[in-house]
């Protein structure tokens, strides 16, 4: 299970994606939204969806921060849903996040 940080920043990626041939894909759209444990409601503290951009350095790789007001709350259990399209397809990857307090 996915986690995140309660009143931190994250980076979140998708790291290698690629084609039905394998070859990596530079022009793709990814997004991401991440939602209360209904997997309807969006969390607070952003907007939605929010767009992953292109590493420079990495083809197939694609990054954004979310930033630390995010309200998520310790033991707090989400669905962050992740979309990626390219030529027509549509790719969607749902994950389950837990909300924790960074220990000191």
């Amino acid at each position: 299970m996915d986690t995140l940080y309660v009143g931190n920043t994250h980076n979140l990626a998708v790291t290698g994606l690629r084609d039905d041939l394998g070859k990596a894909l530079v022009s793709a759209t990814v997004t991401a939204t991440l939602y209360e444990a209904d997997r309807a409601t969006e969390v607070g503290g952003t907007l939605w969806p929010v767009v992953l951009l292109p590493v420079t350095d990495q083809p197939g790789d694609y990054a954004v921060t979310l930033p630390d007001d995010l309200e998520i709350t310790a033991g707090g259990r989400y669905m962050l849903q992740v979309h990626a399209e390219f030529g027509g397809a549509v790719y969607t990857v749902n994950r389950t996040v837990l909300g924790r307090a960074r220990s000191s």
